[in-house]
């Protein structure tokens, strides 16, 4: 997959609910950040490519991983997803066919679920391939590998002034995975969640 799937884990959220704290840095299992984990089951999966999108550089630094700033200010994830979009189609050209996106905040995503939603794609033709579980009643849409050829779509998009990434992904043929394991798509949404 290293040479047809990319990566982007998404972190330009303001983590109001966190006081400001930028969740991929909260430190987890093993002592080890969100960020870090993510990167770790990507590189289980030979995802050689990898980005982080996300507005404040000096958060995420650490990782040695290029960081990418939105395109436009206050678009919401549509718009770190633009982003990672044109950042590789501009600098990889045909390289890479799809990104795989990734919120910054599950803790309990695994090299099992990133695989799986990685062999759906490749197996599909579908232009995005997006993560359910609870048998398709919960849809998770920052978890969802896109094809690098919708960036005008995404673009087209947010000009026309929708922000919601769902809406985007149903004006699609989209594939959607559904997981058994609810509890892999569990997103750090306030403090409470850590405990």
């Amino acid at each position: 997959m290293q040479k047809t799937i990319a990566a982007a884990i998404l972190a330009g959220g303001k983590a109001a609910r966190f006081h400001g704290l930028a969740k991929g840095n909260i430190l987890i299992n093993k002592n080890i950040s969100i960020i870090q984990h993510l990167i770790n089951e990507l590189n289980k999966v030979q995802i050689a490519e990898k980005i982080i999108v996300a507005n404040n550089f000096s958060l995420y630094q650490q990782y040695d991983l290029p960081i990418v700033p939105d395109l436009r200010t206050d678009c919401g994830p549509l718009a770190g997803i633009e982003a990672a979009l044109n950042y590789y189609v501009k600098n990889f050209n045909a390289e890479y066919r799809a990104t795989l996106f990734l919120p910054c905040d599950l803790p309990n995503l695994s090299v099992l679920e990133i695989k799986t939603l990685c062999t759906e794609f490749l197996d599909s033709n579908s232009a995005i391939v997006v993560a359910t579980s609870n048998h398709g009643n919960d849809e998770h849409p920052l978890c969802v590998i896109l094809d690098n050829n919708v960036l005008p779509d995404i673009s087209k998009a947010l000009n026309s002034g929708i922000r919601k990434v769902r809406e985007v992904w149903n004006s699609f043929d989209t594939k959607r995975v559904d997981f058994l394991d609810q509890k892999a798509f569990l997103n750090l949404n306030s403090p409470r969640d850590l405990l």
